[in-house]
């Protein structure tokens, strides 16, 4: 497995990370993770689903980025552009008709966020830990940001 050159194995991985922090990141929050990466054919993908409370899910795309790279110019949140925005809600649609029973009446809200995952390393560190299989480090070295209706809150 090649993880030292800009390869797909190596965003994947990257990506993988950054999806694991961001659910233990809910989670911490005192939000129930309901799926991760949903996958609807031929409509899209959706990186975490949760709720928080009995009126809303939400579903959140998870974008990783490496040392302060994200936190500092959100090109995370750039990168969900309106064709990906379609593609998610369009997703979330697609969930909630397969899962009317489990949501039930009063859950009526769908909310969109994005959470950008900012690992405080350069790549040889990250590949350091990973090597090392010390994934406390890494959780200890990313920090998330939360934006909440990062592109939309419908009823």
């Amino acid at each position: 497995m090649d993880l030292t050159a800009n390869t797909k194995k190596w965003r994947q991985t990257l990506g993988n990370l950054g999806e694991q922090i961001a659910g233990d990141y809910l989670l911490e929050m005192g939000f129930e993770l309901w799926a991760r990466n949903f996958r609807a054919h031929r409509v899209g993908e959706i990186d975490l689903i949760a709720s928080k409370d009995n009126q809303s899910l939400v579903f959140a795309e998870v974008k990783t980025r490496m040392a302060g790279q994200a936190l500092e110019d959100h090109t995370g949140q750039m990168a969900v552009d309106p064709r990906k925005q379609r593609k998610i809600i369009n997703t979330a649609f697609h969930f909630v008709d397969l899962n009317r029973g489990k949501i039930g009446p009063k859950r009526r809200i769908l909310q969109f966020d994005v959470l950008l995952v900012d690992y405080h390393l350069s790549r040889s560190q990250l590949l350091t830990l990973l090597v090392a299989g010390d994934l406390a480090m890494l959780r200890k070295q990313a920090k998330v940001l939360h934006i909440a209706e990062a592109f939309g809150r419908f009823q």
